[in-house]
């Protein structure tokens, strides 16, 4: 059979449409400014890492202090890389990218793939927040009473727009985990499936810190206790079809059945 027969035939119109993800790039998506993947990561001899290396820019997420670097594991998640959250002490900072996400309800997007290492504790993957205040902030965290999914924000005059909790459980199994914030209102999904959604509407939040594996980097709380393999942020709100994109290029990358 030639070339353009395989290519021209109805089975390979079928793999491909099943496949979309294969002509797929993360760096095409709409508004990323963070593209991170544990096996472009710097680390030392103990595989402690310093910096997870932004593919889509120049502000990498660093850790200057080795006792809060996470660790580096080679072949974790199914077959692929991963850093390692200890939940107590780990975190990488990506202050240099708050001023696209302070002021009045701007919207913002994160897809990530990790693995929870503990269940029934406060996880929160990525925060922005203000390190002189408890307002305001803004994260999606999994809580430690319930192990559900909820959103937190509050504005510079700790007005809330928080939702919660989650239709679902968190469970141990490695996810893609998305969260989409239009300014206004807030989905999140696991796998593809929504799993908490509403309106979130507050007022201006003068962030100072944005924060991988807690919500803040000074008395920082919140940490993450799991396995992150890689993180897509986006300045703006991914429209579905951006979203379902990605999260199934995730999932098939490291083996994770999305919806």
């Amino acid at each position: 059979m030639t070339r353009a027969a395989v290519y021209g035939s109805p089975a390979w119109r079928r793999w491909k449409h099943d496949h979309h993800w294969a002509d797929f790039a993360p760096l095409s998506l709409p508004g990323i400014v963070f593209l991170g993947r544990a096996d472009a990561s710097v680390r030392n001899g103990a595989n402690n890492t310093s910096q997870l290396t932004n593919l889509a820019g120049t502000t990498n997420a660093v850790q200057g202090t080795t006792a809060n670097q996470p660790l580096y594991v080679a072949a974790a998640l199914n077959g692929r890389d991963v850093l390692r959250f200890n939940g107590s002490s780990d975190f990488l900072t990506l202050d240099g990218l708050v001023p696209l996400f302070a002021g009045a309800d701007q919207p913002l997007t994160y897809v990530a793939v990790l693995k929870l290492n503990a269940l029934s504790v406060m996880h929160v993957p990525l925060g922005l927040a203000n390190t002189s205040n408890n307002a305001p902030n803004t994260y999606c965290q999994i809580a430690a009473a319930d192990n559900k999914f909820y959103w937190n924000r509050r504005d510079d005059a700790v007005a809330t727009g928080d939702l919660g909790p989650s239709s679902v459980l968190a469970t141990a199994s490695a996810m893609v985990l998305s969260v989409v914030f239009t300014g206004t209102s807030l989905t999140i999904y696991r796998n593809g499936t929504s799993i908490l959604a509403g309106a979130s509407n507050v007022g201006s939040a003068t962030f100072t810190s944005l924060t991988l594996g807690a919500l803040r980097s000074v008395s920082a709380i919140g940490f993450l206790n799991a396995d992150l393999a890689e993180l897509h942020l986006c300045a703006g709100a991914l429209a579905t079809a951006d979203r379902q994109r990605d999260e199934r290029y995730l999932g098939q990358r490291y083996g994770i059945v999305v919806a």
